[in-house]
């Protein structure tokens, strides 16, 4: 997993914490699993997880249940809650009290979660009528049987999760180097097995401490990378974080009503 900021941002960004956990054989070992970093952008908390989950056509609900697992099990380093003042530069003059930042320690506590990677769900579909409906350009009828879709409609994993449009034809899978699909002797079916996802939990009330708006710029395969057997996927996303306003020059004391108080700024990153 890496991560990359951009020069402009950095001052923003907290020292992130990192988790990896295993859920392979045992359900601990680290051939499948992910690799979770949490990391404060501003006001708000980013938490991106980066997974390999359980292989097969037949492994639906493994895979389910080891994104029930890695939901319970990634569970980042506890930090001592913030200060909202003490967030900004020195400058400022902030002094660290009021309004404390609960430190989040779970995915769910999050301002904004992406998930990624080979999540390897399946096509519903036995592997020659799959093969038949791409070659026949019907990327929507084989939208109707992708397992990762009955999984969030079932309940059963990424529940409230957002995808991208799945506009592309399936990343998996190829022989190595070519745009042939899959000539081993396992002769495996094409899939959508490379995914990207993102969540904000729900919020009851909109402005102040509602849930970062995310959109979706741009969501699709890179055709041209053809070194492994499966195609990478790449998601542009935009979200919108809190920011804590300057503190301004010392005034002399003066009585506000609490409503017209001055909101928080909210910058893109």
């Amino acid at each position: 997993l890496l991560v990359y900021i951009s020069y402009d941002l950095g001052h923003a960004c907290s020292v992130p914490r990192v988790v990896a956990v295993g859920t392979g054989f045992a359900g601990v070992v680290g051939n499948k699993g992910a690799i979770s970093l949490s990391m404060r952008v501003h006001n708000s908390w980013v938490c991106i997880v980066c997974a390999h989950l359980a292989s097969g056509t037949n492994a639906s609900d493994a895979r389910n249940l080891e994104y029930q697992q890695l939901l319970q099990r990634i569970a980042f380093a506890p930090l001592p809650a913030l200060g909202k003042a003490s967030l900004q530069a020195a400058s400022a003059g902030g002094t660290g009290a009021a309004d404390p930042i609960l430190v989040p320690e779970s995915v769910a506590e999050h301002s904004f979660v992406v998930w990624f990677g080979d999540l390897n769900y399946r096509i519903d579909l036995d592997g020659e009528t799959t093969r038949e409906m791409l070659l026949a350009g019907e990327i929507d009828g084989l939208r109707r049987y992708d397992q990762l879709k009955h999984a969030q409609e079932s309940g059963a994993a990424f529940v409230e999760f957002t995808e991208g449009p799945l506009d592309f034809i399936p990343t998996y899978k190829y022989d190595p180097g070519t745009n042939n699909l899959d000539t081993s002797e396992k002769h495996r079916p094409p899939a959508w097995c490379d995914r990207v996802l993102w969540w904000c939990p729900p919020s009851p009330v909109s402005g102040i401490g509602a849930a970062p708006p995310v959109k979706c710029l741009s969501y699709g395969r890179c055709s041209e990378l053809m070194q492994s057997d499966h195609r990478p996927v790449a998601a542009e996303l935009q979200l919108e974080v809190e920011v804590q306003p300057q503190t301004p020059p010392p005034s002399p004391p003066r009585t506000r009503h609490p409503t017209l108080a001055p909101a928080p700024a909210r910058s893109r990153a």
